[in-house]
Formats: C-alpha cells, structure tokens, sequence
C-alpha cells in the first residue's frame, strides 16, 4: 500500500473509532456527570481519592461502610483473612520521611497480628522515585508490620514501575488492576445501597465518571492499535508533524478573531504576542497572549501601576488580572499587596464584585485568573487540543466563539473600570 493511501486508511479508521465513541458518549450520557460538568474528572486527590475515601468510610452509618470495605477487598482479590478483618482507612497518610499514601488501610487487631494495606491510585500521574518500595520499608521498618499488601491502581492497569517497587516481595503487591475494578466494586456497592434501602445517587454519579475516563482511554488504545507496521508507523509519525502546524493555524486564528472582535469593540491591546509565541506553543513554553488595559495611577513605591487583563493561552485558554509597571513589566501581586496594602485590598474587592470570586494570596504575578469556558461551559485545553479547541478550524464556529469571549473580556474590564471609578 503507497504512503498516501496508508495515511487516508489511518484517518478514515481514527475517524471511524472517534465517531462510534462519541455516538456511545451521548447514548450513555457520560458527559453528564457532576465530575465532567465541574471539569474536575481527572483530579486524583479532589475526586477520586476523595470519592473512594468517602465511600470506603460511609460516614453516615459505619455497618454500611463495613460492607462497602469487604467488597472492595473482595474485588481487590485479597487473602481471605484481610477480607474478614475490621479494617481503618485513612486518607492521605502521612509518613513523613517516606511519602504520603493515598489510602491506608490498617488492621483494628491487636499489635502482634496487626496488618494494612497501601493503596496507591493513579490517573495521570506517574510513579515517583522509589515509591512503593519507600511505603513499603515504612509499614516494615517504622511500623513493624510484616503482613501487608500494595495495591497499585491505574486508569488503563498497567502494572508498577520497577523503579517504584525497588526491592518489595512482589508476592505482597497486587498490581494491573485498572478502574474497571474500581467500577466492578461501585457496582457492588449500589446493589448494597439498594439492599438497605439506602441513598446511591452519590455512587452512581462517580460511575458515570469512571465509565467516561475509561472508555476515553480504550478510544485512544484503539487507535494506536492502527499502528501495526513500520509503514504505519512512519506515516502516523508525518500525520502527527502536520498536525502541529494545523494546530498552530487554529491557535493563530482563534487569538487573531478575537482581538478583531475585542476591536470592533473600541478596545486595543497595549501588548500582544500572537504570531511568534502561537509558532512556538506545541515545541517549547511559550505563551499567546492578549494585554488589556483597566486603569492606572500613581503610587509611591512602583511610580506608575497599571492594572490590565489579560487573555493567554498556557494550558487553557485563561483571563489573567495583573499589575502591570511603567515598563509594561509584571509587578508580583504579593510584592505590590505586601507594600502598598490598603490599594491592593480595594482592587481585589472591585475584581470579587465583578468576578464573583474571592481574590486569594498566591505566589504567582497575577491577582487572580480563571478560565474562560466555551457555550458549553468547558475549558480550551489548547496544550491536549480538547475537542472544543479543534471545533475552532471551523472559521463560522471560531468567528462566534472570538466574538462571545470579546464581549465577554470587554464586560469584565468596564465593569472593573466601574467599580474603581473613586480609586486613585
């Protein structure tokens, strides 16, 4: 088969698969869960880790919460004495010198028979230097606890790194377990929950979720199963080149459109860098952006400030507030708080009234920043190019977009105005 024909096979198949996953997504509604709506789905710690602790510790009646423990034992394949036994689950377990544990499991036996578990939970995330073998030698070591068990949990189930395991008894670690056990188990506990006649909304939600990132995952298997051959290869490796220009072009276009429609609004930007920083997004970290200006004045300490919003693409498409010196250089907005306190405390109150959104101290240059979503409600993720971001090579749907998000950027900026007209 000649190169061009294998590239037309390759897209016409990925197409294929995206459009039957994406028929499946509707038909199952899997983006309609509390988790996607929020776009918090893959935060291990806020959600999953949270989700599962909290479910394990059935806060509202420890029988339950006792049943929903055996299950997951039972699904995690445990030797039958750790499913019999009484079990504390903590989250988060600090070991200090050895890491945090995302689940810790501990025996409620006395101290000569006692056991645990480590749990280790993954979406993203990779393994750190020696993980689980540090766990490990702390349980041993630290705690004198020789029967214990490693459960390592990852989206796809593929198994621990060796470089996180180290020395540990492989025969004390169940690894390749992937969410569909952790969906198994929710199963389980919905069919406790309808047995006791008890509340299951809150599990079903988080089923929702996991059926979502898991069968994004098995999407995304399907299509590098395409890849079979050094041919397929090869032209996989020319189709991924092109589509970091494409990429690029919709990234140029869509801060271009905008910046027109911001104009047509009587509003240029004192700074921009679309052009250069668009070319280099997808090979090194640079940043497109957009500067606007709010209002300036004079103080003491920096001269003149000028506060400015800003719209930039790093991970997402985001609004930035910042202080801005008379060089158009960032001021740190803890560096200007901490000198000039009673100004920056009116600022940050005029930026809640309009952003709705309590003005926190932060290490970072800007005041505040927050994400600006589609009609949809969801962010640009411009560096995984999410599939809003890829509806923008449509120019009707990217001319659109650029005029909302202008509407919106110039609103913000006269209602700042507004709320600092006494300032000075």
């Amino acid at each position: 088969m000649g190169d061009l024909n294998i590239k037309t096979n390759m897209i016409g198949e990925s197409i294929k698969i995206l459009s039957e996953y994406k028929t499946k997504k509707i038909l199952k509604g899997y983006d309609y869960n509390i988790f996607s709506l929020l776009d918090i789905e893959r935060k291990e710690y806020e959600v999953h880790e949270k989700m599962i602790y909290n479910i394990l510790t059935f806060p509202f009646d420890k029988r339950i919460s006792k049943l929903f423990i055996r299950k997951f034992m039972e699904v995690m394949e445990m030797p039958g004495p750790y499913i019999e036994t009484e079990w504390d689950v903590i989250k988060e377990y600090a070991t200090v010198d050895y890491g945090r544990i995302d689940l810790f499991f501990q025996s409620k036996e006395n101290k000569n028979n006692r056991k645990c578990i480590i749990v280790e939970l993954k979406i993203d995330a990779q393994d750190q230097h020696e993980q689980l073998y540090r766990y490990a030698e702390y349980v041993s070591e630290k705690m004198g606890i020789k029967d214990f068990r490693i459960v390592y949990i990852t989206l796809d189930g593929h198994g621990a790194s060796e470089q996180s395991l180290g020395l540990v008894d492989k025969n004390k670690v169940k690894d390749n377990i992937s969410y569909v056990y952790i969906k198994k188990w929710l199963d389980m506990c919905v069919n406790v929950c309808k047995e006791q006649e008890i509340e299951d909304s809150f599990i079903k939600q988080y089923i929702k979720l996991i059926e979502k990132i898991y069968g994004d995952n098995e999407m995304e298997k399907s299509i590098d199963n395409l890849i079979t051959t050094k041919d397929e290869l090869l032209a996989a490796m020319e189709i991924s080149s092109s589509l970091i220009h494409v990429k690029t072009e919709v990234l140029k276009e869509f801060m271009k459109s905008v910046k027109k429609e911001v104009s047509k609004l009587k509003m240029e930007p004192i700074l921009e860098n679309i052009d250069d920083n668009a070319e280099n997004y997808f090979k090194k970290a640079t940043i497109p952006f957009l500067t606007y200006y709010i209002k300036d004045f004079k103080c003491s300490t920096f001269s003149k400030v000028s506060i400015v919003l800003e719209l930039y693409i790093e991970h997402d498409l985001e609004f930035n507030i910042s202080y801005y010196d008379t060089n158009l250089d960032y001021i740190k907005s803890s560096d200007f708080k901490s000198k000039q306190k009673r100004r920056a405390s009116i600022i940050e109150e005029a930026i809640t009234a309009v952003f709705g959104t309590v003005v926190r101290d932060n290490r970072y240059s800007s005041i505040i920043y927050r994400p600006v979503l589609d009609k949809h409600d969801h962010k640009y993720d411009f560096k995984h190019f999410t599939e809003n971001c890829c509806n923008l090579i449509d120019e009707e749907e990217r001319n659109l977009e650029a005029e909302r998000i202008a509407r919106q950027m110039v609103s913000y900026i006269k209602l700042i105005k507004k709320e600092l007209q006494c300032f000075s």
